[in-house]
């Protein structure tokens, strides 16, 4: 007996054979993989790059892939799969491969087995090609999804992709030209959603200035016409000119990368609250948040009213991020005393911390120097120095475990609050 299937996966995927209900139905083609086991590691992410430049897919591990028999995830590979850090899958795709990949991670039961599946969504900017290589990864290279084979593209289905993206523009610039035409040439312009310029025959440019913002209504998603179109964005405000040297960046898509790097970096960001509600819509709810709050003038009960008050967000992240605002844990490590390495390691890190002696960031010992800055009193915090050693181990991300990344994750919100704390 399967539980009860996720939207997110065809009702199908885990028919099961007529004559053993332990043989699912399906074989392996060019949308469904069988794996045994679970690892991220490059082949499987070759899989899922030739998902991501075909039409998607599902990798379902637990499954032995030539006799389609279900096995089901050990324990702890089930433990392994159902802890895995969404976030972290994706921050080692997109520094392994470019454009982005989007992928959703998922534990089922069937027959009493557990069975992890990967749903690997189609790319809307193709190819997507390894930025960087790594046995059996070159650099350069663009994967495709051949019947049951994950292998390099072949020139035909890289020209026949090339073709369908130049298509596709194409396809896009006409529904901008009708519109443009039934609005009238005199009566249209142009925006630049990136950098925010607004250009059309009667005017050169303008930008939105800081004291409108508020006043303004976006819509992030929409369409042109009830059939699929272009994103549109909607301004709701009085437009005035305003000066070219005191430009403000209007920015309308935050990443999870830009809400750390101004933090660490303690950037000045125009609209902060705008960065709390990304957070919101992030897989984890470890994001430094009331750096931005003070930025935005917001006490503690403010901050909670207005969290409260998202829509866009991802429910449970945004119950989280909630807990935390309403009985702060301040994500700190009581500091001990062992005799134990790892306690001796640790012990060292958090005094040259304190000291703000030059720390090398070594990525074997970077556990015990996360945790050293987890001990942190508010007191004991160097802002710049510590800052500093966590930019550096957020630089290197890519190459910590997942229990690592994760740590390193709540070090930045410890030292978050340490900073920027309300009752301290």
């Amino acid at each position: 007996m399967t539980e009860q299937i996720s939207p997110k996966i065809p009702s199908d995927l885990f028919e099961l054979s007529d004559t053993d209900q332990l043989i699912l139905a399906r074989t392996e083609n060019e949308t469904i993989e069988y794996k045994k086991s679970f690892s991220f590691d490059n082949k499987l992410m070759i899989t899922i790059a030739g998902f991501a430049n075909n039409r998607g897919g599902f990798i379902l591990h637990g499954v032995e892939d030539g006799s389609r028999k279900l096995i089901g995830l050990s324990d702890k590979k089930a433990k392994d799969f159902e802890r895995f850090d969404l976030a972290k899958a994706t921050t080692l795709l997109n520094g392994k491969f470019a454009p982005k990949i989007t992928i959703d991670l998922e534990l089922h039961e069937v027959n009493g087995l557990k069975i992890g599946v990967i749903h690997v969504h189609q790319s809307e900017e193709k190819p997507v090609v390894a930025i960087s290589g790594g046995q059996p990864i070159r650099e350069g290279d663009i994967f495709y999804s051949y019947g049951a084979m994950r292998t390099r593209i072949k020139y035909a289905d890289l020209r026949s992709l090339l073709d369908e993206v130049l298509q596709r523009k194409v396809t896009q610039l006409f529904k901008h030209v009708d519109l443009i035409a039934k609005i009238g040439v005199e009566n249209a312009a142009i925006m630049d959603v990136v950098g925010g310029d607004v250009f059309g025959p009667s005017i050169k440019s303008f930008v939105i200035s800081e004291e409108l913002l508020d006043q303004l209504t976006f819509i992030r998603e929409g369409e042109f016409t009830e059939t699929e179109g272009a994103p549109t964005l909607k301004l709701v405000g009085n437009l005035q000119s305003y000066d070219a040297d005191a430009r403000i960046e209007v920015r309308m898509r935050i990443s999870e990368e830009d809400i750390y790097s101004a933090f660490l970096n303690q950037e000045l960001v125009n609209s902060p609250f705008q960065y709390i509600e990304a957070s919101c819509d992030q897989l984890s709810q470890y994001f430094p948040i009331y750096y931005y709050a003070r930025q935005a003038g917001l006490s503690r009960n403010m901050l909670c009213e207005k969290v409260e008050q998202i829509t866009d967000a991802r429910k449970r992240t945004k119950e989280q991020i909630l807990e935390r605002i309403g009985s702060e844990t301040r994500l700190h490590e009581q500091h001990s005393v062992s005799k134990s390495k790892a306690y001796r390691y640790r012990d060292k890190y958090r005094q040259d911390l304190i000291t703000e002696t030059e720390i090398t960031v070594d990525i074997g010992l970077a556990t015990y120097l996360i945790s050293a800055i987890r001990t942190l009193s508010g007191a004991e915090v160097k802002a710049s120095h510590v800052l500093q050693i966590l930019s550096r181990l957020f630089e290197v991300r890519g190459e910590l475990e997942n229990i690592q990344f994760s740590n390193l994750r709540k070090a930045i919100c410890h030292i978050d609050y340490a900073l920027n704390c309300y009752d301290d």
